[in-house]
């Protein structure tokens, strides 16, 4: 950060407009940040001085003393800078350390993160003590409980004598609806040829899209179910939700 001074001159005697003119009085705050880029060895041999030049075109090139150059031409190093002189043309820095080879994908992402002051070190202990066991999996009921009820869309998978297999890709569910419920009186027609099973009249076949409502049966704390209403296509006695066997893919 500088601190500018700055001159304004109208008017010159010709009578021309002049251009605001500046100079640096003060620096209030270095931008010390590290820089990555390349390192461009000198043609001279056995030269310790080299050229680094940044990935970020706005930043001068940089002159660094190392004795690796040899093995760092080809890699993404770090370089920070230590000081500019007055009457230099490079600023002075020092090597930090090597990224890796130009071009590798993990590489190549390093850099654009540490240019960009992208945060990606690993988390510290304190951090990784407030995450959950190992074993800890989210299941279809604790998702559901906070969704509350949804109207999906899903495709059958498969035709079963009385029941179908319906996936709804959006949450990666798979389950079973069956249609030959004690409660429900259906008349349900299966056929295997197709396969078809044809529920009040209406056919359902692989790969029918249809859409669903899915909710969470509270009812019983101990053992809460998934329980779905096919809402589309439209069961005229289908009025309780049938029962889905959820399986998370």
């Amino acid at each position: 950060m500088f601190v500018l001074c700055f001159g304004l001159q109208l008017k010159a005697e010709s009578g021309k407009m002049r251009r605001p003119t500046g100079k640096v009085v003060g620096i209030i705050k270095r931008n010390s940040r590290p820089l990555c880029g390349m390192l461009m060895p000198s043609p001279i041999k056995e030269a310790t001085r080299h050229l680094f030049t940044p990935a970020d075109h706005r930043m001068p090139r940089v002159r660094v003393e190392t004795r690796q150059a040899a093995s760092l031409q080809a890699h993404r190093i770090v370089v920070a800078i230590d000081g500019w002189l007055r009457h230099s043309r490079y600023p002075n820095g020092h090597f930090v350390r090597s990224l890796g080879e130009c071009g590798d994908k993990e590489t190549e992402t390093e850099v654009l993160l540490l240019e960009h002051d992208v945060p990606h070190q690993p988390f510290s202990q304190a951090v990784l003590a407030c995450l959950p066991p190992p074993t800890f999996s989210i299941t279809a009921e604790l998702f559901f409980k906070s969704k509350g009820v949804v109207s999906e869309e899903g495709f059958v998978l498969f035709v079963r004598k009385n029941a179908v297999v319906v996936l709804i890709p959006k949450y990666g569910l798979e389950g079973t609806v069956f249609f030959d419920s004690k409660d429900l009186k259906l008349n349900v027609t299966f056929d295997e040829e197709g396969p078809t099973l044809c529920v009040e009249g209406i056919a359902l076949n692989m790969f029918d899209r249809v859409c669903v409502r899915v909710s969470l049966d509270s009812s019983n704390l101990q053992h809460q179910r998934i329980r779905m209403h096919l809402v589309r296509p439209e069961i005229d006695l289908l009025e309780d939700p049938c029962l889905l066997n959820v399986v998370i893919l």
